[in-house]
Parts: C-alpha cells; structure tokens; sequence
C-alpha cells in the first residue's frame, strides 16, 4: 500500500511539473527575450532618445538656450521616425537602410539650419570620427 501511494504521489508530482515546466521555461524565454531586446536597443548606434542626443550635441557644440529648443523636436523626430522604421516588418532590410538614410538626411538639413558654421564644422568632425571610429572596431579582431 505504501508503495502505491508513492507511485501515485510520484505521477501527481510528474504531472504537476508537466503543466508548471512549460509555463515558467515560456516566462523565461519571454524575459530573456525582452532582456536581450532592451540590451540590443540601447546598444544600437543611433538608437538612443532624442534627450541624450540633444544633451551630448548641445555639450560638444556648446549650444544656446534657443537652439536647443529649436533642436528638440527636430532630434524627437528623427528618434521616433527611425523607431516606426525598424518596428516595420514590411520593409526589406535594404529599403529600411535607405529610409534610414532618407530620414537622417532629411533631419541633417533641419539641424544644418540651426548651427553656426563653426558648429557645423565640428558636428561633421564629430560625425566622421565616430564612423571611423565604427570601421575600425568592424576590421579589428574581435576577442573570443
């Protein structure tokens, strides 16, 4: 009788664990996905708020109180333009490239508007470094 009462206990425990294991392995898979999303996100160049965009510019450029007021929307539009682009699914990667491209672009210009000349001097320095800065790190051999 004893014996039967474990193997009884034994099949509730196994079937227990057969409803809970896959619940909890697709919670954990749920949050390392979301995990590896916010990572990815936050470490995609070009990828970060229109805020700290603003705040990095406006320190490097040492920019008025006016244009950075006048930035701002410009900066929030070309976050949230680039987020729409790489949510759509429809778009192949190459179209999304080149919009991406059209989008900055677009955006240049607008930003162009607002700097003095010695501003936008040393933003395009700026920006050169950083792709130079991107090429390297794409040739150098990466650690295992």
């Amino acid at each position: 009788m004893k014996s039967f009462v474990k193997q009884m206990l034994a099949v509730v425990a196994i079937g227990a664990m057969s409803l809970v294991t896959p619940a909890l392995i697709a919670q954990t898979q749920d949050n390392a996905e979301n995990k590896s999303q916010d990572t990815a996100q936050s470490n995609v160049p070009g990828q970060e708020s229109a805020d700290s965009k603003l705040q990095q510019i406006s320190q490097q450029l040492n920019l008025s109180e006016d244009q950075k007021t006048k930035l701002k929307p410009i900066l929030q539009d070309e976050v949230d333009q680039l987020k729409a682009l790489k949510s759509d699914t429809s778009a192949s990667s190459q179209d999304k490239l080149q919009k991406a491209k059209d989008i900055r672009a677009s955006h240049k210009q607008q930003i162009d508007a607002i700097l003095t000349p010695e501003q936008k001097e040393k933003w395009q320095q700026m920006k050169q470094q950083a792709v130079d800065q991107m090429k390297q790190n794409a040739t150098s051999p990466q650690p295992h």
